[in-house]
């Protein structure tokens, strides 16, 4: 029983619940006064809301604390001769106060020397003597006894005459009281402890002081009480002395710990040693676990020192967005605080590796929109956070007749301009159409986004059946024709520029529902259907769409479509392409249009833009091997590198800890790795580190408190005095805040 309720008292003062600390009356301690630091003070004595102390005529003092008195009033003491034929003796001086009656608002205390010289007893039935209202004397509850100063000390509401007491054993009892602070044991007459909720004890003993761990509504409890309650209350006791708090490193090994206990069960402890209190405070500890590869872990100061680590501020083990840039490449990964260093890595909020849509500005038209990291979007020249629409291009058909029919636009843009979603970018690339109704001098196989396509009743072809070819017909005459055409009707294909032909723009009504703006045809054909136009409208162009998608269209239907050209079909092949210090390419290589690259960036051999899994200051991602070297990172050819795993490894040549971390970095660190979450706990770390979700391991180094609920730890939004701030559900309702749902806070 004594073993069981001495640790689940310690587990309790782990998390700083303790009840009942400091509560019981001591040597000089229960009701101390702020008057002791009050001028002393010889004879009358004026005394005002601020407090004095009082020396008195046969020794001893009255203080009177600040509070006591709402105006001056002048206190004179007197000694006087001790009352006889009481049933005490007299063992000091006794004094009386004017003016008589005087209340205080909170109470002062009177301390007076004492002399067991003529009695035959010890100092365990010394009281304070107190001259009632109606001249009777009493014993005053709550008296204190300084057997170094050889001194009775007891709390008055008002003022009186009194003086210290012996009183006879057999003729006296053990009275303990309840108060706000505690409970109080003082010697009293038999018959005198009449105090509401007070408990007499025949046994003088019961009034002992002694350290107390006992069970209360079902939660272990310790402190200073006196000795009858302790029993009253099943507990186990100990010295006084046992119940100052002190920091309690474990045995060396797996079982290395570290807590606030009470110094009698640290003593009692095998191989324990105690430390100070601030030992025991939550730090974040860096372990060399191999060269270059740092490991933090939560851990009380005195584990960190005797795993050889380096404690360091709390908020290292915090998680943050480390932003990695240089050389125009940048990259944000989501790690440790402590391990976000070095002159190219910034501290961010977590916030900022969320992906966002960021707006890319360009010299001519509209901005392109593309999903990447906040922090990634606000290194990039000229880069702004955008409405996430943007980035959530879809294929708008316009059914009003409004130009052109079928275009790559976010979303919102096709909303705002009454346009259907056909679906995503792929429902407007451009197809080769076969239409049962062929198009006014063009015919059946024509080039068209795949959603008007499917509009007219259509089928999509292989796209050499829309190439433009030279047809001679079976009579020895030729046109301009597609590649099915020509063959569907019997004719022989020939290179374009064997016909005569001219760019034709187009009017039919037709030809605008497909969005053809232009052709090219023989100039009779275009005569009946349309207008000669300049040859370089009928090009094809690699067209910039305003959703930052590129596509191959005639330079007439690109500048229709809105887009910017980027120039010859050749611009449209992808390429790799590494960022320059001043351009918009947001610090990412990888494979980029040729038009594109060579407006933002700088085209790379492709080998740059093979992925790799890259460790840079202690942290690793997934990148572009060019991306990797111009971070100056180590790349591994091998993504799963990057994959995070459950690393196992020595923090200390006899601890072991597993904590997520990359495939690359445990190796590093010589961890043995396994494809799977950490186990987590919600843990209390105590005062200086609150309530945290942190590996077994780590909560182990703090006794293995752990919280109640795992839902303790959860994040909530915390409000208090008016303020409020994001906490966990532990930390908010500790400090007495009220906890509202995260989304509060934002």
């Amino acid at each position: 029983m004594r073993a069981n309720l001495w640790l689940r008292a310690v587990l309790a003062l782990a998390v700083g619940s303790c009840a009942a600390c400091g509560g019981s009356g001591g040597e000089g301690g229960g009701g101390g006064s702020d008057a002791s630091d009050a001028e002393r003070q010889w004879g009358p004595t004026t005394v005002g809301p601020d407090g004095a102390l009082i020396d008195l005529p046969g020794g001893g003092t009255l203080e009177i604390p600040a509070g006591a008195l709402d105006t001056p009033v002048e206190i004179e003491p007197s000694e006087i001769d001790g009352p006889g034929g009481e049933a005490f003796t007299v063992v000091g001086a006794f004094h009386e106060f004017s003016p008589d009656g005087l209340e205080f608002k909170i109470e002062a205390w009177i301390s007076v020397p004492y002399s067991l010289d003529d009695v035959e007893g010890d100092a365990s039935t010394l009281a304070m003597a107190w001259r009632g209202p109606d001249g009777k004397w009493q014993i005053l509850s709550g008296s204190q006894v300084n057997t170094d100063e050889k001194s009775v000390r007891s709390p008055i509401s008002s003022l009186s005459a009194a003086g210290p007491v012996w009183l006879p054993p057999s003729a006296s009892s053990c009275c303990v009281e309840k108060t706000d602070s505690g409970y109080t044991g003082s010697v009293l007459p038999k018959g005198q402890c009449t105090g509401a909720g007070a408990v007499e004890f025949e046994d003088l003993a019961a009034c002992d002081e002694v350290c107390c761990a006992w069970e209360a509504d079902g939660s272990a409890k310790s402190g200073v009480i006196p000795a009858g309650i302790c029993t009253n209350n099943k507990g186990d006791a100990g010295p006084k002395e046992q119940c100052g708090s002190v920091c309690c490193l474990s045995a060396a090994g797996a079982s290395r710990s570290a807590a606030v206990v009470l110094s009698g069960q640290c003593s009692e402890t095998p191989g324990a040693e105690a430390r100070d209190l601030a030992d025991c405070n939550a730090a974040c500890c860096r372990v060399d676990a191999a060269k270059d590869v740092p490991v933090l872990l939560l851990a009380p100061v005195a584990v960190c020192a005797a795993m050889g680590g380096k404690a360091e501020a709390l908020d290292a083990c915090d998680p943050v967005c480390c932003v990695v840039a240089k050389a125009g490449s940048a990259q944000a990964v989501s790690t440790l605080r402590g391990l976000c260093a070095g002159d190219s890595a910034t501290v961010a909020d977590p916030a900022a590796c969320s992906d966002v849509c960021c707006a890319l500005p360009q010299e001519e038209g509209p901005a392109i929109a593309s999903k990447m990291q906040a922090a990634v979007c606000e290194l990039a020249a000229g880069g702004t956070v955008a409405d996430p629409s943007l980035c959530l291009p879809t294929c708008c058909v316009m059914t009003d007749g409004t130009e052109p029919p079928a275009s790559v636009v976010p979303q919102s843009e096709c909303d705002a301009a009454g346009g259907i979603s056909a679906g995503d970018a792929a429902e407007c690339a451009q197809k080769c159409c076969r239409l049962n109704d062929p198009v006014p001098g063009l015919g059946e196989y024509v080039l068209v986004p795949k959603t008007l396509c499917d509009k007219e009743g259509g089928s999509v072809s292989a796209e050499a059946q829309c190439d433009r070819i030279c047809c001679s017909d079976k009579d020895g005459g030729s046109a301009p024709a597609s590649a099915g055409d020509c063959t569907g009707s019997g004719g022989t294909a020939a290179a374009l520029d064997q016909c005569t032909s001219a760019c034709c723009s187009l009017s039919s009504p037709e030809a605008a529902a497909l969005g053809i703006a232009s052709e090219t045809l023989s100039e009779e054909a275009c005569a009946a259907v349309g207008t000669e136009a300049d040859a370089a409208q009928c090009k094809g162009v690699c067209c910039l769409l305003a959703a930052g998608q590129t596509a191959l269209l005639p330079q007439q239907g690109c500048a229709a479509a809105g887009g910017t050209s980027l120039g010859d079909e050749a611009a449209c092949q992808p390429v790799c392409c590494a960022p320059t210090d001043s351009g918009p390419m947001a610090g990412q290589t990888g494979e980029l249009p040729q038009g594109l690259c060579a407006l933002w960036g700088s085209q790379q051999d492709g080998a740059a833009c093979e992925q790799v899994c890259c460790a840079s200051q202690s942290v690793a991602f997934p990148a572009a091997a060019g991306q990797c070297a111009a971070l100056g990172g180590k790349s591994d050819a091998d993504t799963a590198g990057c994959d995070e795993v459950c690393c196992t490894l020595a923090a200390a040549p006899d601890v072991e800890v597993a904590m997520a971390t990359a495939a690359t970095l445990c190796a590093a660190a010589g961890g043995a790795s396994e494809a799977a979450d950490c186990p987590t706990q919600c843990c209390i770390l105590g005062a200086s580190g609150g309530a945290r979700r942190v590996s077994v391991a780590e909560c182990a180094f703090f006794g293995a408190t752990l919280a109640s609920d795992d839902s303790q730890c959860n994040l909530v939004c915390c409000q208090k005095d008016g303020n409020s701030a994001t906490a966990t559900f532990y930390d908010c309702t500790a400090t007495g805040g009220t906890p509202a749902a995260l989304d509060s806070c934002i």
